[in-house]
């Protein structure tokens, strides 16, 4: 029934052996698979999901029709548009592969057995492709539609305005060389106006802007941004490693776009000379887009140190990897209009290096539709992603990031789901928290909630690890290429946060801001920019990441390390400072409380919201504290740091053995009181230590000294319950003498 043709050995394997009707490969000669062809009588020229889905049409459909064969295929856009009535459709969209090969049976026997309606759709099929299908007839078409193709590259849109694009042209080799090449995409768009703003590495950025300035007046604005992508000393090394990614720098500058469209430009990305025009146009025809894409095509390696590129799709299809952030995108083949830049958080951002296009695009899908060009002017550099710098951190713990951004988002949530096919099902992410481990003797214990100054003669002294100068009288300076703080958290809660006073040194040169970069255990954490001002940062910590470990190391990376240097340029001061600080410490969020308002613990009241643990369930009038130990924690509206005071509402359970309760009470950390509780209500007053920072949190411990269960008369066990104290109210007031 059937006669299979192709290569002997493919990829080191013979796929064919074994099978009774393989005939051998047929040359590709452009001739012989059509003789072929025309020997079997019937062609069958199925298409895969992609090529359905990019409009793409496998030859073997045009191979059979010039062959005067019966054509059996699957749905495709071109056989829908211009051979529906010639060409045997069959419907495999819910087939498996034994279904699909019954269904192309019958469909051949049903062939046999009237040929002569096989054969008029054969002659139909066959002179439809002569004429319109031909060599002569595409040119003439292509001849014909050169005007309109003109015009189109023109785009005079309805205002009569030549569109302005934003081109963020990312550039983080070290290649002097190699810029030319990336830079000639920006200069050969036509139809556009462009503003350029170039990111580099600071070490090349003297270079990259008098290229640039020769090509000044094709260009509606320049702008160039510089860092310190590497460090000093492997610079343009074949091991040369980033220190930053373009996450905090790229935020940045999506905040200061002007134009209404823009597009990203990397090492690996080619533009057609219509490219931004086109995909601009598309952009602008569909009410609501948010960003539109060009088809794709591939450039690969070939052989005898050739390229060779193959089209990969005309529309865009990878909706379900946008939304499920399953893979990285070619960030070139967009174009996205101002809003979406402006609406990204920036706590995402900072933390990426090369996975930005995928948050772009992202956000874009969930706030409006995708434009098409359906037209080829973007290309991958497959063969040269080599070459592009290994990012600071991984790709897919980077994917991670973008997925807990929208985690909460109800729209994500519904789009996603919509997006998964019914029969796929998401692999759990590979991503895993890991433990970092530090020795004991190197990593102090941190108490929440409390100030460390890092002056000298500080509190907070121990911490500093490596990359400070050493403590003054006001602060301590980074003086190298980060800085580390090195710690034990003695007790993780969530919604917990680092607060950094600090201030900047002037940079030196024509790049002004101070920027730096704070990870945590190596992942970076943020991205921030600060000058001579003392300021007072705060930037939240990773739920996963903290819960999963117990030793911790905050690095502080500056973009400008500096030494310092007189009027004349000679150095005063050989220590390359950027970055003052002052203290840190680690804040826990917690529920807010007026002065003055007794807060009652009791089933539903508001008292229940700063109750961490320890805590059994509330009844109708107040809550025991079930075991030892129980915390509590609040913020306070209405009062100064320091001149407050907790009053706790409490009743104590003597001991089985008849011993009186006693409770030790602690504010961060720091033992404040000691007291006895009798079997009548008492009013329990716990003052609140400064914390040395505003808007600060208060975390109290309540440590008692014997919680047992509830015993009858004869021994037996009435509650199971480990009680110790009856809690019936809580109370922030002023501090009151004595």
């Amino acid at each position: 029934m059937i006669a299979i043709y192709g290569p002997d050995v493919f990829q080191g394997g013979r796929p064919w052996e074994g099978f009774k009707t393989y005939r051998g490969p047929i040359p590709f000669d452009g001739r012989s698979v059509v003789k072929r062809l025309n020997e079997a009588g019937i062609c069958l020229a199925l298409s895969s999901k992609a090529h359905q889905q990019s409009g793409i049409m496998s030859n073997r459909l045009f191979e059979g029709l010039a062959a005067g064969t019966v054509v059996i295929a699957n749905k495709h856009p071109i056989i829908d548009k211009y051979f529906s009535d010639c060409v045997y459709v069959i419907d495999d969209d819910r087939l498996d592969s034994g279904e699909l090969r019954d269904l192309v049976r019958d469909l051949i026997i049903s062939i046999r057995r009237n040929p002569e309606e096989g054969q008029r759709r054969a002659r139909i099929g066959q002179q439809r492709l002569a004429e319109m299908f031909s060599l002569e007839r595409s040119l003439e078409t292509l001849i014909a539609t050169h005007g309109e193709r003109s015009k189109r590259d023109a785009l005079l849109l309805e205002t009569g305005e030549t569109p302005t694009v934003t081109v963020i042209l990312l550039y983080t080799q070290t290649s002097r060389k190699e810029f030319d090449a990336v830079l000639k995409n920006v200069l050969r768009q036509q139809g556009v106006s462009i503003d350029l703003v170039c990111v580099c590495d600071r070490r090349l950025a003297e270079d990259v802007a008098g290229l640039i300035e020769k090509h000044r007046p094709r260009l509606r604005s320049v702008r160039m941004e510089a860092r310190d992508f590497y460090g000093l000393a492997d610079f343009q090394t074949k091991s040369a490693q980033r220190l930053r990614g373009t996450g905090p720098v790229l935020h940045t500058l999506l905040g200061m776009i002007e134009s209404e469209f823009f597009a990203v430009l990397g090492r690996d990305d080619h533009w057609f000379s219509d490219h931004l025009v086109t995909t601009v146009a598309a952009l602008t025809r569909v009410p609501g887009a948010t960003m539109a894409a060009a088809g794709l095509l591939v450039e690969e390696a070939a052989e005898n140190g050739r390229t060779a590129r193959r089209l990969e799709e005309l529309a865009f299809t990878h909706h379900e990897a946008i939304l499920n952030v399953t893979e990285g995108i070619h960030g070139g083949r967009f174009v996205f209009r101002r809003e979406i830049g402006r609406n990204i958080r920036p706590e995402t951002m900072a933390l990426l290096d090369g996975e930005e296009p995928g948050l772009l695009a992202l956000q874009a899908v969930l706030a409006g539709q995708v434009g098409q060009t359906n037209y080829a002017t973007y290309v991958s550099l497959a063969h040269e992603r080599w070459k592009r710098p290994q990012p600071v951190i991984p790709a897919e713990q980077q994917r991670q990031f973008i997925r807990d951004s929208v985690t909460g988002d109800q729209t994500w949530q519904a789009m996603r789901v919509r997006a998964v096919p019914i029969s796929a099902t998401l692999a759990a992410s590979p991503v895993r928290w890991e433990r970092y481990a530090l020795p004991t003797a190197a990593a102090p214990l941190l108490q929440p909630n409390r100030l460390y100054r890092v002056v000298a003669e500080g509190n907070g002294r121990r911490f500093l690890g490596k990359g400070f100068s050493q403590p003054e009288q006001q602060q301590v300076w980074i003086e190298d290429d980060s800085a580390e703080i090195r710690f034990q958290l003695a007790d993780y809660r969530e919604n917990m946060s680092l607060r950094l006073t600090c201030w900047a040194r002037p940079v030196v040169g024509a790049y002004q801001r101070q920027g730096f970069t704070v990870t945590l255990n190596d992942l970076p954490l943020a991205y921030a920019e600060i000058d001579q001002t003392r300021r007072t940062l705060s930037f939240p910590l990773p739920p996963k990441l903290v819960g999963a470990s117990e030793d911790f190391k905050i690095a502080i990376v500056p973009d400008w390390p500096e030494p310092i240097k007189d009027a004349t340029g000679a150095v005063v001061d050989p220590r390359r400072l950027s970055v003052a600080l002052a203290d840190f410490a680690l804040v826990c969020t917690a529920p807010r409380v007026r002065l003055d308002e007794v807060l009652e613990t009791k089933a539903g009241a508001a008292g229940l919201r700063p109750l961490l643990n320890g805590f059994s369930s509330a009844e109708p009038e107040a809550i025991w504290i079930d075991g030892t130990h129980a915390s509590l924690a609040l913020q306070i509206d209405g009062a100064e740091d320091g001149t407050a005071e907790l009053v706790l509402d409490m009743t104590g359970r003597t001991a089985n053995d008849g011993q009186a309760q006693r409770c030790t009470v602690s504010v961060n950390g720091v033992r404040c009181s000691e007291i006895t509780l009798t079997g009548n209500r008492q009013m329990v007053v716990v003052p609140l230590p400064a914390a040395g920072y505003s808007d600060a949190s208060w975390h109290v411990e309540l440590d008692f000294a014997s919680a047992d269960p509830v015993l009858a008369a004869d021994g037996s066990i009435l509650d199971p319950r480990k009680l110790s104290a009856l809690l019936h109210s809580i109370m922030v007031r002023r501090s009151r003498p004595g």
